[in-house]
């Protein structure tokens, strides 16, 4: 990329990014891709590959001439943690599937819990710093962004901003000390004072928050009320229409339900679906031959995957694993139905499935098993893109099923919804903060 002298250039600060694959990054990607059309030039300062678990080349390809990055090696590479959760069963602290009594368990977790403060990625951040003095000296960045989770991540933008005096932008996808009121419950008070000391501090120095709900903004706003000059903006995730373009949709012969992303165990468990499935088919014997689901991405639910065993679902359900994500716009667009899932009061009150959005796009109707209460219900009834059931229903989800399938239930998607998610405009948001920040 050639630089010119009439344009701005913004430091992006950001773990996860092409050739990453998945959610995480699609935000991030997408910024950086339509800054320049605002004359900002990301540069990007991001990990290397083997540090992704998931990769996506096409997105990767697409957006590479378009920014400048930078990638730092970490101490010890996502795969490497990846693979040592495994084998010690510590994939958090307080819930270790596996060997939870062993010593190299009680080790692992004891490490986990008192080293890896705020996360893991500490490894990374910390041979970054060694880098910054060359990076800063070479761009010399007008505007420093950083982009969470992971949470290391907005301890280095703040250090940037220390050594530069340059406007900090923090982009929170998650909320960072918050958690600890949902997942991260069995974490001890005492890492949660630290970590709220260090997000405090953080907060203390940013210039400009932006984050993906109102709720997370609301209580980022009360962290951080200390800092008076601290603007809070909401920019939603979203979907990008330029992703479609020449996407053709999969061929199905069976009237086919398609979900994309991980299923875990936690909040994004099968299992409620899949009872709702089997008490269609229980009513609707012949649905056994008429209907097929398809999961795309990582399935990681031991008792989702029983109970399809069990009650010999494996007919209907197929588990394809990850596909890039040109991928999986091919399967959305060839959808009769897209899935949605989302379980939990807590996650529900302050999150929305990124993939909401890109089902949005699609133009198909969407069925998502998510508290009535939650956000992604709100956006959802005003929207009239598809209907919410409660997850503990499965008599309602076998009717609703039932009813999509039959034609009753047919939605149209409106345009002003479309823009209001749309990548380029919300790119053109964030560009208008960053022009006020760098003129003001």
């Amino acid at each position: 990329m050639v630089m010119s002298g009439n344009n701005k250039k913004i430091l992006i600060v950001a773990y996860n990014f092409p050739p990453a694959g998945g959610v995480s990054v699609q935000r991030i990607a997408k910024f950086a891709e339509y800054l320049p059309e605002h004359n900002w030039i990301p540069i990007v300062l991001t990990s290397t590959s083997d540090n992704y678990l998931d990769l996506d080349h096409d997105l990767y390809q697409r957006i590479k001439d378009k920014v400048i990055i930078e990638r730092i090696n970490s101490f010890i590479s996502k795969r490497k943690t990846s693979n040592l959760r495994q084998r010690t069963g510590t994939y958090l602290p307080w819930n270790n599937p596996k060997e939870k009594n062993s010593f190299k368990s009680y080790l692992a977790n004891l490490f986990r819990a008192w080293i890896l403060i705020p996360d893991s990625q500490i490894f990374w951040v910390l041979p970054a710093i060694f880098k910054l003095p060359k990076v800063l000296s070479k761009y010399k960045p007008d505007i420093i962004f950083a982009t969470a989770p992971p949470s290391s991540v907005l301890l280095l933008g703040a250090l940037i901003k220390i050594l530069t005096k340059k406007p900090l932008v923090l982009d929170y996808r998650d909320p960072w000390t918050q958690s600890f009121a949902m997942y991260r419950k069995g974490e001890n008070k005492f890492r949660l004072y630290i970590e709220r000391w260090m997000e405090r501090i953080v907060l203390r120095l940013t210039n400009l928050v932006i984050s993906v709900t109102p709720p997370i903004i609301e209580d980022l706003q009360l962290l951080g009320k200390s800092n008076h000059r601290c603007k809070f903006r909401l920019i939603y995730n979203g979907f990008d229409k330029e992703d479609f373009k020449n996407i053709i949709p999969k061929s199905f012969n069976h009237y086919t339900i398609v979900y994309t992303g991980k299923i875990l165990s936690n909040w994004y468990s099968a299992l409620p679906f899949l009872k709702g499935l089997r008490e269609l088919i229980r009513e609707n014997p012949d649905f056994t031959d008429k209907i097929q689901i398809m999961f795309i991405g990582v399935f990681d639910d031991p008792k989702a995957v029983d109970f399809v065993e069990k009650y010999g679902l494996t007919h209907n359900i197929s588990m394809l694993g990850h596909l890039s994500h040109s991928e999986c716009l091919s399967y959305q667009l060839g959808a009769d139905l897209l899935l949605l899932i989302l379980d939990g009061e807590d996650i529900g009150r302050i999150g929305i499935p990124v993939k909401l959005f890109e089902y949005i796009a699609a133009g198909k109707p969407i069925i998502a098993i998510v508290d009535r209460n939650s956000l992604t219900a709100k956006i959802m009834n005003e929207a009239k893109v598809g209907k919410v059931v409660s997850p503990n229903v499965p008599k309602e989800i076998a009717k609703e099923l039932k009813d999509f399938y039959s034609g009753i239930n047919n939605y149209c998607i409106h345009k002003e919804v479309l823009e209001l998610f749309n990548r380029q405009k919300q790119t053109e948001q964030l560009a208008t903060m960053l022009n006020e920040l760098y003129y003001n």
